[in-house]
């Protein structure tokens, strides 16, 4: 049976989603305008090349904060969706190898194999080759799909584009074209060149770790630390950037895993590849504040392993380890038990709730 362009779209968007917590509404954008994002700078245009916007989507229910637009190129029986939005750690990278993961593992498309590896590109002269792209011959909806992300500050885009019709070597073409044809804002935010995530190579060490207890001071630091994301500081010339490898012995069928550092400052767990992490990392400064309340001195601060759901709203501090526990662990606690603090990070301000039961 010949499918047509508009079921096939839908079909798209169903296959390239991820089950939200918010509603979606729909985006009620004129239909040859312009629609601006005020948050990014980034505005939506009716047309990119061939390809004709059909439908704009808030993900996120209204907040803005995850938005979706469909366009359609009947000439090449092509669908391209564009997902703007602010992940809880905006590392092209990480989200980036995340949603190629979840490609490769999606029934929807059946056999999917990658075509060779990510290309870093440029999209303007600020951004050094920040952007990734990868094309994939898949079996089922059509002929080729592909996945491309490209920073722009906090921010993220991404690209999904699936044809009927292109090989991977054309459709990788395609989604270059795609991109450069869309209006970026004049003031591209700075970036450094993106180099792919790879395997790590060997699996993550961890075992059944010990909780800490903490103190009231040590839980409202963990809450305070993650009101700061809101406005993150520069690095210093002498602090070396967290390095990530995916574990692919620990990456299950529903979540892949990262290491941070191989493993020695803790790992992330992508909850989907909307840009919601669950984190485990050594938090050296929680560390040295409770050994100094211990009364050891901040010189013999033992490793203290924060665990906490981040996602672009805010950040849920749970109890912490003594040592690096297993992502089952760190799974387990965050369904079983009421996080220590709430921290809100939308909108002007932030808002810290803390737990009546654990902070007395």
């Amino acid at each position: 049976m010949k499918m047509t362009l508009r079921a096939f779209s839908l079909i798209m968007m169903t296959a390239m989603s991820v089950v939200q917590a918010d509603a979606a509404q729909e985006i009620k954008a004129k239909p040859d305008k312009v629609w601006l994002h005020k948050g990014s700078g980034f505005a939506f245009p009716a047309t990119s090349g061939a390809f004709v916007r059909r439908d704009m989507t808030d993900i996120s229910d209204g907040k803005q904060i995850d938005i979706s637009a469909t366009y359609d190129d009947p000439s090449s029986g092509s669908v391209a969706t564009l997902y703007l939005y602010r992940p809880a750690m905006p590392d092209p990278a990480l989200w980036f190898d995340v949603s190629n993961w979840f490609l490769q593992r999606s029934s929807r498309f059946g056999q999917v194999k990658p075509a060779g590896g990510p290309t870093a590109f440029r999209i303007a002269e600020s951004h050094g080759s920040a952007a990734l792209r990868q094309s994939h011959s898949i079996t089922e909806i059509g002929r080729s799909s592909g996945v491309a992300i490209i920073p722009l500050g906090p921010w993220l885009m991404k690209l999904r584009l699936t044809s009927r019709a292109f090989e991977p070597g054309a459709l990788d073409q395609a989604m270059r074209d795609f991109l450069v044809s869309l209006p970026w804002p004049t003031k591209m935010p700075a970036a450094n060149d993106t180099v792919p995530i790879t395997s790590c190579s060997a699996p993550l060490d961890a075992a059944p770790a010990t909780e800490i207890k903490q103190e009231n001071a040590v839980i409202l630091l963990g809450a305070i630390m993650a009101s700061k994301t809101k406005e993150p500081a520069e690095p210093s010339a002498t602090e070396l950037p967290v390095r990530l490898c995916r574990d692919d012995s620990l990456s299950d069928s529903a979540y892949p895993l990262y290491q941070l550092d191989e493993g020695r400052t803790g790992y992330v767990l992508a909850l989907g590849d909307n840009g919601t992490l669950l984190s485990v990392r050594d938090d050296r400064t929680s560390a040295s504040v409770a050994s100094e309340l211990a009364g050891n001195g901040t010189e013999n601060a033992a490793p203290f392993y924060r665990v906490t759901i981040m996602t672009p709203e805010r950040w849920e501090q749970y109890p912490a380890f003594a040592q690096l526990p297993s992502p089952s662990q760190a799974m387990d606690i965050t369904r079983q038990r009421r996080p220590l603090s709430v921290t809100s990070i939308l909108g002007k301000g932030s808002k810290i709730e803390l737990d009546s039961e654990s902070f007395k």
